[in-house]
């Protein structure tokens, strides 16, 4: 019995993991659910797809499809795309920012969490160099600082957003 529904587990989760959404009378595009810009790509494919280029001919579809077919509970949602009037940006992450209500939408490309520049560019002084002992000095122990350890910036590789996939 343990067996048969560990199967009907295993089946619920890839179905939930590859469900797209197709916008009534709209079958050029198509959303899945929300996946990392590493494996966007690689969803739409297994598909049958390829992840979305966006351009002025095809825009007004692919929001249309996006407000139809997101699960995002906000007035927004942000989607993996590949390209913008055929510029993939260096391949960075690029998302298609769509308001659900009004269909309009703004093309960004992945840069949410790069928090503080300043601060991860940061140039530290270096220290003061403390006067040599003397031999009547007795040595006192000095207290080690721990490196501080570097920052992890998100490139956008490791967050999850919807994807928006285009017909092959």
């Amino acid at each position: 019995m343990k067996f048969v529904t560990a199967l009907l587990f295993a089946a619920a989760a890839i179905v939930g993991i590859n469900a797209k959404c197709v916008e009534e009378a709209n079958e050029e595009f198509f959303l899945l659910p929300a996946t990392t810009k590493a494996n966007a790509e690689e969803r739409c494919i297994a598909s049958g797809g390829v992840l979305a280029e966006i351009n002025d001919a095809n825009q007004n579809n692919a929001a249309s499809a996006v407000a139809a077919c997101t699960e995002a509970e906000d007035g927004s949602v942000d989607v993996w795309i590949k390209s913008w009037n055929t510029d993939t940006y260096n391949n960075v992450g690029i998302l298609m920012n769509v308001n659900k209500e009004s269909k309009g939408f703004t093309i960004h490309q992945y840069f949410e969490n790069l928090q503080k520049r300043d601060e991860i560019f940061e140039i530290e002084e270096e220290p003061e160099v403390a006067p040599a002992p003397t031999a009547t000095d007795a040595p006192e122990p000095t207290a080690t600082d721990a490196p501080e350890e570097t920052e992890f910036v998100d490139d956008g590789a490791g967050s999850k957003y919807e994807v928006l996939c285009q017909v092959a």
